[in-house]
């Protein structure tokens, strides 16, 4: 799947193409405000007495809202666009006639009586009609809008799980993840916020393996023949004693082993939420031991050189 890349909280962040953050959602209740604001100015006088000093920053600050609204800043719309761009341009042509009108005046008093100006009464009347057209339309659509609020999973955040998983992992193990892996434990992560255990159960071990595939090289070991993870782990245990491998990564990759099944070769086995999450963690717990191991191992490996 395409992806779009958005930062937050100082990560840079990849989610799918078709998938956004409402980073932007408090400007729908700004929006509200705003339109409340301007029909009690309104409201307050006769159509033909509102002047330009009355209106002219409630409508411009409206006018550049509804341009976000236009150009899909808060919320995907359709239908509401027309009536969306039908008030941004009576907004506009009352804003722009003021500035106009206050740039060409000759000196101060002037710009001053440029401010006491009446609007016609037509333009406000464009106005009223238009914020009503407007607001019909946009909450009528606001109802079927396809908005979702995706619960917390465990400890973890929502907006972590969606996009950015691998920030669970401290920096110095984040950078030294494969590309594959990174991919892997961000889609991972996304499947377990929509609650598709399986499916974040299948990426997390594609992930391990990955890493796995790491750390054969630096032991150093011969990958084995027929690639899958349990062959893997059984390659390691078996030889990966006389090569160094750590405890610590033997022990979390048993773990990680006994509760997951592979769903490709067992279509008959799936996961519960709360055993993906558990999942989530070992492979967690895995993947840091073994990038700390091939640190470790990598040291070990300059010492030896410098050796006479």
């Amino acid at each position: 799947m395409e992806s779009g890349v958005c930062k937050r909280n100082g990560f840079v962040r990849t989610l799918p193409v078709n998938m956004r953050t409402a980073d932007n959602i408090y400007d729908l209740y700004r929006l509200g405000n705003t339109i409340a604001d301007v029909n009690r100015i309104i409201s307050s006088k006769q159509v033909n007495q509102v002047t330009y000093l009355d209106v002219y920053t409630e409508f411009t600050l409206l006018s550049s809202m509804i341009q976000s609204i236009i150009d899909d800043k808060v919320v995907p719309l359709d239908t509401c666009k027309s009536n969306a761009r039908s008030l941004h341009d009576s907004l506009s042509e009352i804003t722009r006639e003021f500035l106009k009108e206050w740039r060409e005046a000759a000196d101060s008093d002037a710009k001053s009586a440029a401010w006491s100006k009446t609007i016609a009464g037509w333009r406000i009347s464009g106005v009223t009609e238009g914020i009503k057209a407007f607001e019909y339309v946009f909450s009528a659509e606001l109802a079927g809008a396809a908005l979702y609020l995706v619960e917390q999973v465990g400890a973890y955040k929502t907006s972590i799980l969606i996009d950015a998983a691998d920030s669970v992992f401290p920096a110095n193990i984040r950078s030294q993840l494969p590309p594959h892996a990174v991919n892997d434990i961000k889609a991972a992560g996304r499947c377990l916020a929509f609650e598709l255990p399986t499916a974040a159960g299948f990426h997390i071990a594609r992930a391990v393996e990955t890493v796995l595939l790491k750390y054969f090289p630096a032991l150093p070991m011969k990958v084995p023949r027929f690639r899958n993870l349990g062959r893997y782990i059984e390659a390691l245990k078996k030889e990966g004693v006389k090569k160094g491998v750590d405890a610590k990564v033997l022990a979390a990759l048993d773990q990680f082993r006994d509760l997951y099944r592979n769903p490709i070769m067992h279509p008959d086995a799936v996961l519960s939420i709360d055993e993906a999450q558990i999942l989530f963690n070992l492979a967690q717990s895995a993947i840091s031991a073994i990038i700390l191991d091939i640190a470790k191992l990598a040291a070990k490996a300059v010492v030896a050189s410098t050796k006479p």
